[in-house]
């Protein structure tokens, strides 16, 4: 849905250079949203790296273990989730700028 909005001000702000400053606010939101992710996907990370130093450095249960290796699969699923949006975020980043290339 924000990315429907930022297209439509980026097509508007050829015939309305007013909506400059909005432009701006939609390229601050998204740089905002792509930082959150990266430091989602590096505390994921974290996560998953400390999952797996504990099925390695403790004397686990059969439970206890099962219960840690699915943990460890729920957060990669999770990494992979947060990375695949920050891809298409990216992305949408980059389309942003070459569109502005074109046009200024």
């Amino acid at each position: 849905m924000m990315i429907e909005r930022f297209k439509a001000v980026r097509d508007s702000v050829k015939e309305n250079s007013l909506l400059a400053g909005v432009l701006e606010d939609y390229k601050k939101y998204y740089q905002d949203l792509i930082e959150s992710k990266r430091a989602q996907a590096e505390a994921l990370m974290l996560l998953r790296d400390y999952l797996e130093s504990m099925e390695q450095a403790i004397d686990l249960s059969d439970a206890q273990m099962a219960y840690l290796k699915q943990e460890r699969t729920e957060t990669i699923d999770r990494l992979q989730d947060v990375r695949k949006e920050m891809e298409r975020l990216l992305d949408e980043t980059e389309s942003r700028q070459r569109y502005q290339r074109q046009t200024y």
